[in-house]
């Protein structure tokens, strides 16, 4: 062992990206003239506009706050051919600038829309998040007593973040299972699907839903009970928009006047929510592939897409179910190249060039995917 490090790091760093300026001031503007207008001194003249204060202050704001430590180890092993680097880390975000949704009370119209707007509710300091996970960076390189050079590195990083508090999107009465409090951020809200309807017999006593259901089409799951397939059935999925594990690796390669290297990078634990990747026939037909021919058929019940159809809707396929929710985890050759360096001295006496190199390099050649017509 030639080295051995520990580090760790602590800090409180503020943020006030994308929220709006002087939040802390007010303001007014001429109210809707259905409110009336009023009168000053004697004797009466005109009719005065009246005036309302449309923006409400927040005299307490500030920016978000984030709370961040790290510890890592760094270590170098035989004549530090071979290097190692650790962090652990974590993150806690507070004072997150939200706007909390008005009360249905709360009459929004109070300004005149021509002039002034609505009256605005101010941003304030309530939302949250954390953030944890780690990050692995290992390196080896040795040159053998022939001159060949010789190197492989790479990395791997796991994050999770979650959020804390977002009280204007969970609002009393939102049901559990569609609170984004406590939840992975990026996480996927979407119908949940148990199978085809193969009867009409079974159509016509499943949940209704608009459009309603036919052989062919997704049992949709009546999440909370109501007897209709809505947006208040769409639950959180088990597959997040935000990957859990990034990682990349490298070598390099050379020996006299040649050297060649190549890189990969990846992601691993990331969907994505595709309403339209099923080609149909209708207005949202871009690309047909030989896999789509698996539709489902009364000899076909158990099929990877549901039954032809001509109608434009999104109570089939294009509706966001736990079916369109696509593995986009790739790994990438994202650059290969390969050169070779001239060294001439009749280049040097004669055209006066010092060095040549020529070289050959690609970068995005291939990437292997689980997306359906991947790779």
């Amino acid at each position: 062992m030639n080295n051995l490090k520990v580090r760790y790091s602590h800090g409180i760093t503020g943020s006030y990206q994308n929220s709006p300026r002087f939040l802390f001031q007010g303001g007014y503007a001429p109210v809707d003239s259905r409110f009336g207008n009023v009168r000053f001194g004697l004797p009466t003249g005109g009719l005065s506009t009246r005036y309302g204060e449309l923006k409400i202050p927040n005299d307490n704001a500030e920016w978000e706050t984030s709370v961040k430590n790290n510890l890592g180890f760094d270590i170098g092993l035989f004549n530090n051919d071979f290097t190692l680097e650790v962090d652990l880390f974590n993150e806690e975000r507070t004072g997150i600038l939200l706007g909390l949704a008005q009360p249905t009370y709360f009459n929004p119209s109070f300004g005149n829309p021509d002039v002034g707007g609505a009256t605005q509710f101010p941003q304030i300091n309530i939302g949250s998040t954390k953030k944890q996970g780690y990050e692995v960076v290992g390196n080896y390189s040795h040159t053998t007593p022939t001159g060949f050079k010789y190197g492989l590195g790479g990395y791997m990083a796991f994050v999770e973040s979650r959020i804390t508090n977002r009280p204007d999107v969970d609002r009393p009465g939102t049901p559990e299972y569609q609170r984004q409090t406590g939840k992975p951020i990026g996480s996927i809200y979407a119908l949940n699907t148990n199978g085809y309807y193969n009867s009409f017999e079974e159509a016509i006593n499943g949940p209704l839903v608009s459009g309603g259901n036919a052989p062919g089409r997704y049992v949709y799951s009546d999440f909370n009970g109501d007897g209709e397939i809505t947006n208040q059935d769409r639950a959180v999925q088990s597959e997040t928009s935000q990957p859990a594990y990034t990682f990349g690796f490298n070598t390099a390669l050379s020996f006299k006047n040649f050297d060649f290297s190549a890189r990969f990078l990846g992601k691993s634990g990331i969907s994505y929510l595709a309403t339209r990747y099923y080609p149909n026939f209708n207005q949202y037909l871009f690309e047909a592939k030989e896999y789509h021919l698996d539709r489902w058929s009364p000899e076909n019940t158990d099929a990877r897409f549901p039954a032809y159809t001509n109608i434009s809707s999104q109570q089939f396929y294009e509706q966001p179910s736990d079916r369109s929710v696509q593995n986009s985890a790739y790994l990438k050759l994202q650059t290969v190249t390969l050169g070779y360096n001239v060294q001439s001295d009749y280049l040097k006496r004669l055209l006066r060039i010092q060095n040549l190199r020529f070289n050959f390099s690609g970068q995005n050649l291939y990437s292997w995917s689980k997306l359906p017509g991947g790779g």
